[in-house]
C-alpha cells in the first residue's frame, strides 16, 4: 500500500501550500499526513482489475478500492461471528456461501463483500476489512479464519467461502473439511486462507 501512495504522489509539489516541502508519511486511518500532521491526501485508492497467480493457477481480481493503514480497522468480534455463522447453518449446501458468510461478518462488526457477487471474488474485500492472507506453509486453523475457493471444473462458477468456527469449517451448512464438497475435494483448486489481526 505505502508503495502505492508513493507511486501517487511521487513529490512534494503537489499542493501548493506548506505541506510541499514537509515529509509525508501514512497514517493509522490510511490518509497520507505531512510531518507537520497536516492531512494531505485521501487514504483510499482505486484498484484496478487484474490477475494474479495462486497455487499455480490464474485468479481473475475484480476492481476494488483499498485502504491502507491497519491501525484505523473496525474491530471484529470473532465469537458474535462464528455465533451467527452456526444458528444459520443449513443441513446441507444451498448455494449460498458467501451470503451466509458475509452475514456472519456483519454480526462480527465489518461489512464486506457488498455488490460482490461471487464467492471467489471476496478477497480482496476481506483484504479492505483488514484480512490478511496466511501462509499455507504450517497453517493452523483459528476462529474467524475465512477460506475463498477458486471454481473446480464442472463445479460453480463462483467458487466457495468458509469460516472456521474454532472446531471446523462452516459456510452455509457445517462442512467435513476446509474444501465444503466433493469436487473442491477432488479437484483441490486454487485458494486462500485470510486472517483478521487486531
Amino acid at each position: 500500500m505505502s508503495r502505492g501512495f508513493a507511486t501517487l504522489y511521487p513529490d512534494q509539489s503537489l499542493r501548493g501550500d506548506h505541506t510541499d516541502s514537509l515529509e509525508r508519511h501514512q497514517g493509522a486511518d490510511g490518509h497520507i499526513y505531512a510531518s507537520d500532521g497536516t492531512k494531505v491526501a485521501s487514504g483510499s485508492i482505486q484498484v484496478r482489475g487484474y490477475s494474479r497467480t495462486v497455487n499455480g493457477q490464474v485468479v481473475e481480481v475484480a476492481a476494488h478500492e483499498r485502504s491502507g493503514g491497519s491501525g484505523g480497522k473496525a474491530p471484529f468480534d470473532a465469537d458474535k461471528a462464528v455465533e451467527k455463522l452456526r444458528s444459520q447453518a443449513a443441513l446441507g449446501p444451498t448455494k449460498y456461501c458467501a451470503r451466509f458468510v458475509k452475514s456472519a461478518l456483519a454480526a462480527g462488526g465489518l461489512k464486506v463483500g457488498a455488490g460482490v457477487e461471487s464467492a471467489k471474488d471476496m478477497g480482496p474485500s476481506l483484504e479492505k476489512a483488514g484480512f490478511e492472507p496466511v501462509s499455507k506453509d504450517g497453517y493452523k486453523p483459528q476462529k474467524g479464519d475465512v477460506i475463498v475457493i477458486q471454481p473446480h471444473p464442472g463445479g460453480s462458477k463462483h467458487g466457495h467461502i468458509a469460516m472456521h468456527d474454532g472446531g471446523g469449517w462452516v459456510s452455509d451448512h457445517k462442512q467435513r473439511d476446509m474444501w465444503g464438497g466433493d469436487g473442491y475435494r477432488t479437484h483441490k483448486p486454487a485458494y486462500q486462507i485470510y486472517r483478521r489481526t487486531p
